[in-house]
């Protein structure tokens, strides 16, 4: 009973830590008014800019959600039933949190990696309109990144 009690807590807990994956993406680099743009202006771009990026890149983001959840409740329920025809009911619970474990370590990889291609899309787009708006681009010292992943819309 007390192994039941503890996987169910555990798995709990994993969904919990699932759910606060990043609600939104920043950009990764600079952005800069030109010269003689007021500043007020140019907030109004990134904001403009920031909040339309996030918008195109929200599946990214809620599939990286998804994807933590889904692997600790996928691995819980396989782990259960091989736990259970394997071992009867202590089995099922001892299957439940590795399944749940293990689930959960592979949910998370695979919420990194949609996280990764969501923030790149997100910098892709976020400078484009900054771009379009007349505002330039700061990469830093290392000058421009790799280009970014082909659009959806080209």
């Amino acid at each position: 009973m007390k192994l039941i009690v503890a996987a169910v807590a555990g798995f709990t807990a994993m969904i919990a830590l699932a759910s606060a994956a990043n609600a939104q993406y920043y950009p990764t680099f600079q952005a800069m008014p030109p010269a003689g743009k007021p500043y007020a202006v140019f907030q109004q771009d990134n904001a403009v800019c920031q909040n339309w990026a996030n918008q195109q890149t929200a599946y990214y983001q809620q599939r990286a959600n998804n994807d933590v959840a889904g692997g600790v409740v996928g691995g819980a329920v396989g782990g259960a039933l091989i736990g259970g025809l394997l071992g009867g009911g202590r089995g099922a619970a001892i299957g439940a949190g590795a399944g749940a474990v293990t689930g959960g370590a592979v949910g998370a990889a695979n919420a990194q990696n949609a996280q990764v291609y969501g923030q790149q899309r997100f910098d892709n787009l976020y400078q484009r309109c900054m771009v379009n708006r007349g505002n330039a681009i700061n990469y830093g010292p290392g000058g421009a990144p790799p280009p970014p992943p082909p659009s959806d819309d080209e």
